[in-house]
């Protein structure tokens, strides 16, 4: 990815935003290995001005899924509507935020709504939370959404696919359209929607871009940056300076 985008991105979600896209990758890498092209994956779209990206969005012929996924490390437990850690220096499991089974719960819920706002009353979305990293345990009963393990989301994937179609062909293309819509709209320049409008309906298909650097792209400009922005910008070309010193000392006190 480039510097730039790679700036903006952190800019705007913090530090830990790159592993956020890693562990986006692991989950597509797993779905689009076990999924056809019945199903549609749709990464980073926003459903309203002002609201963060929905990390995933899976639309297929079960059903539509919002995917939050977690890259966190350690021992959780899921109880209803409560999200637990275990904490190893009294062996206990105590609240933790932020609390995942709400923030997955909130994405399905901004889905839902976007869809019954446009028809879709009858579409139910079930919202998955999912860890993905390899190393982390998570004991889930009676939670609000289900709460899968990377290798979970196989044995889901796997199950899917088998399971009885629920929507139509017609019906899934017409909210894929619809999310995508919506969300390139926030996104996009005025001059990039007006030159969109104008294309042929084939081109207009390909000019659509719901990947997540469209998502941060405007909203980020070189010269227009917050003075949080500023000061985070400033911490991360002090650090790179620091680096850099302590490399140079280091290589004159061994020459």
């Amino acid at each position: 990815m480039p510097l730039g985008k790679r700036l903006r991105g952190l800019l705007r979600f913090g530090l830990g935003w790159p592993k956020q896209m890693q562990s986006q990758q692991s989950i597509i890498a797993v779905l689009s290995r076990l999924l056809d092209n019945s199903y549609t994956l749709l990464r980073n779209v926003t459903l309203q001005k002002g609201d963060d990206p929905i990390p995933l969005i899976l639309v297929g012929p079960q059903g539509v899924y919002t995917l939050l996924n977690d890259p966190t490390f350690g021992i959780f437990r899921a109880r209803g509507a409560d999200w637990f850690v275990y904490r190893s220096s009294d062996g206990s499991f105590r609240p933790t935020k932020p609390n995942q089974i709400a923030a997955t719960q909130a994405l399905r819920h901004k889905v839902e709504t976007f869809l019954r706002a446009r028809g879709f009353n009858d579409v139910q979305v079930e919202g998955l939370l999912v860890l993905t990293n390899p190393r982390t345990h998570a004991d889930a009963i009676r939670a609000e959404v289900r709460v899968l393990l990377i290798d979970g989301l196989e044995r889901f994937a796997a199950q899917l696919a088998s399971s009885p179609q629920a929507l139509a062909r017609e019906q899934r293309f017409k909210m894929v359209e619809g999310i995508v819509e919506t969300s390139t709209n926030i996104h996009e320049a005025p001059q990039e929607k007006k030159r969109r409008l104008n294309l042929p309906v084939a081109e207009t298909a390909q000019a659509v871009d719901t990947r997540f650097t469209r998502a941060v792209q405007p909203a980020q400009r070189w010269l227009n940056f917050t003075t949080r922005q500023w000061l985070i910008l400033g911490g991360i070309a002090l650090a790179e300076v620091c680096i850099l010193a302590a490399f140079l000392l280091l290589v004159f006190m061994t020459a």
